[in-house]
């Protein structure tokens, strides 16, 4: 979980991550924390901002905090930890709609 932590540090890089190959195409309701802690650094920081804005459009969130995406990622980063097998895009709603809510 080290890495998902130290994610959201390379999502300023993400303009320069490679893009992910369509025959590396992800499905995120299936995905478990354990699938997303075995992913590169890049790939991960991808898919925490697409799960950031994916949540922002389900909650019509239009505005970017970078706080908010760094508690987050903190957030689901716990999460995870306590529930490797979980399915990454349920915790993410869990910590994230839960957290636009207080």
């Amino acid at each position: 979980m080290k890495k998902l932590f130290g994610a959201i540090a390379l999502l300023a890089c993400l303009g320069a991550a490679p893009l992910v190959n369509a025959a590396d195409a992800v499905d995120l309701k299936e995905m478990t924390c354990k699938q997303l802690e075995s992913m590169d650094e890049n790939t991960q920081s991808m898919m925490l901002f697409w799960l950031d804005g994916y949540l922002s459009g389900v909650t019509d969130d239009t505005s970017f905090d970078p706080q908010a995406l760094g508690d987050f990622v903190k957030n689901l980063g716990e999460a995870c930890k306590a529930n490797a097998d979980g399915k990454v895009l349920e915790l993410a709603k869990e910590v994230g709609i839960a957290e636009s809510k207080n």
